[in-house]
């Protein structure tokens, strides 16, 4: 065998060897993020701080929309601290579903925009690989009888322009009808497949949303505009405002002009 080949078996013996050593018989979360900042990755951090707080172990889970790799990082608290133990990358969210030695009780969907898959190294639009995506978080959540949680930081999940903006740049507010969305859509600068349909993109969200044991939201006019659109079961709803990035600690008075 060539001697990269031996190197790259050896490599990934040893990492499946960590990883059993870290995650069996332990509670873990398995947290799936975006990696470019804001207030999404803001209110990640701050949570798996909590997770890590109350003696849960975390697998964070971001992809690399340059690499076209996902990024794994485990964090475990240990001795009071937290620390990032490992990190490495693997092809697709798929390849978790073979790690049978990691178990989640607990499955976060943060963020998946700007998400995607690889194919025979070619990465896939990421309006096309999105419902499949949903589909393995779904696979993993059943096959390890894990919570599933979505957090509605915005609205991807009624469309592919995020902050609802529509072709000629106007705040659309969710727009039901599914021939006028895919039409602004292929009129948009976004890169939609040709094939795109925005009823098949939304019925994979409504799958995910009745799987899900919580549903949290940030504000109550995001909650009353994604019911335009779905179905969500009151029980599993939360409303829970952000907290202030910075919290000042003195007073500021306004200059008086």
């Amino acid at each position: 065998l060539p001697a990269a080949h031996v190197r790259k078996n050896a490599q990934q013996t040893s990492l499946l060897h960590k990883l059993t050593e870290t995650f069996v018989d332990t509670e873990t979360v398995c947290v799936i993020d975006h990696m470019y900042g804001g207030g999404a990755n803001s209110y990640r951090d701050k949570r798996i701080s909590e997770l890590l707080s109350s003696g849960q172990n975390v697998l964070l889970i971001t992809w690399n929309f340059f690499r076209n790799r996902l990024i794994v990082k485990t964090f475990l608290k240990k001795n009071n601290r937290e620390e990032i133990t490992l990190e490495f990358q693997m092809d697709n969210l798929e390849d978790l579903l073979g790690y049978h030695f990691v178990k989640f009780n607990r499955i976060i969907i943060n963020e998946l925009v700007l998400w995607s898959a690889t194919v025979e190294r070619k990465q896939l639009n990421t309006y096309e690989a999105l419902p499949k995506l949903l589909k393995i978080v779904e696979q993993l959540a059943s096959r390890d009888k894990a919570e599933l949680e979505v957090l509605v930081h915005d609205y991807y999940a009624i469309c592919p322009s995020y902050c609802l903006l529509d072709n000629k740049g106007q705040f659309c507010g969710a727009v039901e009808n599914s021939t006028q969305c895919n039409n602004c859509l292929r009129k948009s600068a976004l890169d939609i497949p040709a094939k795109f349909d925005v009823r098949l993109w939304r019925e994979a969200w409504q799958t995910c949303f009745n799987l899900a044991s919580v549903v949290r939201f940030f504000s109550q006019s995001s909650l009353e505009i994604m019911r335009k659109i779905y179905m969500l079961e009151a029980e599993k709803v939360v409303v829970v405002p952000h907290q202030p990035l910075t919290c000042w600690s003195e007073t500021y008075q306004i200059p008086q002009t």
